[in-house]
């Protein structure tokens, strides 16, 4: 077993990756949260969020200088040259987080990130699990976190890669349309295919 084992996790908006890595983090894996450090990366006084304003406009900058996250979410759904704009700018100053994150920790480490193989993280992967979900329960997700409407919550899942593409990039596929039970199931699964069954909580 070599000294760190990283594990990326894939999968679409409402796919519930982030269930997934809790349960990977309660069988002892450090989780990095891409989702925390996209937000880090454009908060009030970043130069990311600087660039993100010159290149967007300050229509979405908020009262508090903040970012306006769900009207860019929007633009960037609806609009594919925005979102390689978007990326462009957060894309390297995520990897660099990530990069340094995984440089600090030994074990099992998980990689929770919606975009890896956009960002090219799964090269920093040793293996890549999807997380698969039915595009109903999905959208129902989607509705209820982001309080959106059934039509901008189809968009968002259109707007990604397809469940055919991740489970064909991936080393595992985990499906969520069930219970947690099953899930948990699921990820103690693939913790021992990878031989770190000792790290399991019972």
């Amino acid at each position: 077993m070599s000294e760190r084992y990283v594990i990326g996790i894939c999968g679409g908006t409402g796919a519930g990756k982030g269930v997934v890595s809790s349960i990977f983090r309660l069988h002892g894996a450090f989780v990095i949260d891409c989702d925390a450090i996209a937000r880090n990366t454009v908060a009030v006084g970043t130069p990311a969020l600087a660039e993100i304003f010159g290149a967007f406009g300050l229509d979405y900058r908020m009262h508090d200088g903040s970012l306006d996250r769900k009207k860019l979410a929007e633009r960037i759904f609806a609009d594919e040259q925005a979102k390689q704009k978007l990326e462009h700018i957060t894309h390297p100053r995520i990897v660099s987080e990530i990069e340094q994150q995984l440089a600090e920790h030994s074990g099992l480490v998980v990689i929770d990130a919606p975009l890896l193989f956009e960002a090219g993280v799964n090269d920093l992967c040793d293996c890549v699990i999807s997380v698969i979900a039915d595009e109903k329960t999905r959208i129902e997700r989607i509705m209820s976190r982001d309080s959106i409407s059934y039509e901008l919550a189809c968009e968002r899942i259109k707007g990604q890669k397809s469940d055919d593409f991740l489970r064909r990039n991936s080393d595992y596929t985990i499906h969520n349309s069930s219970s947690v039970a099953k899930l948990d199931e699921q990820v103690k699964n693939i913790i021992i295919q990878i031989g770190f069954q000792e790290s399991i909580s019972t």
